[in-house]
């Protein structure tokens, strides 16, 4: 005699609807997104853009499949300017297919214009809703 399990309607409609979520990415291929937070009261403090970099590369050494995008805000925005002490790694950075996003508000606040900022350098509206959106789309978020 074979026993079966007892469910609830409960049950059943909340696995009907895993299984329903499940098949929306059926056939498609799932990206992979790191995000790494650079934020802090001045741009030479620890962390800094030096070992922001030194991160990112050792994270695309694990986990080569990723996109890994180093998010800048508050004060730290300063070290992407392009002819700060950073512009060479941020160069680098860029070359190597890391994505560099700079907060608007960090950089009106500090008065950064787009033209100061070292070439490839993306802009995003505001850090925290940047962040939290990538998050629900599934996004890894380790704040340095």
């Amino acid at each position: 005699m074979k026993i079966q399990p007892l469910r609830s309607p409960s049950f059943e409609r909340t696995h009907a609807a895993s299984r329903k979520q499940v098949s929306i990415y059926e056939g498609h291929r799932m990206s992979h997104h790191l995000l790494l937070h650079l934020a802090g009261p001045d741009e030479s403090s620890f962390p800094d853009l030096e070992t922001a970099a030194r991160i990112a590369r050792n994270a695309r050494a694990e986990l080569p499949d990723y996109t890994i995008e180093i998010v800048v805000q508050g004060a730290k925005v300063k070290s992407l300017l392009n002819d700060g002490d950073s512009a060479p790694i941020l160069n680098s950075l860029v070359e190597a297919g890391f994505t560099i996003s700079a907060c608007a508000n960090s950089l009106r606040s500090i008065g950064i214009e787009r033209k100061q900022l070292v070439e490839g350098a993306l802009i995003v509206s505001a850090a925290v809703a940047h962040l939290a959106k990538k998050q629900i789309e599934g996004a890894a978020y380790i704040r340095l």
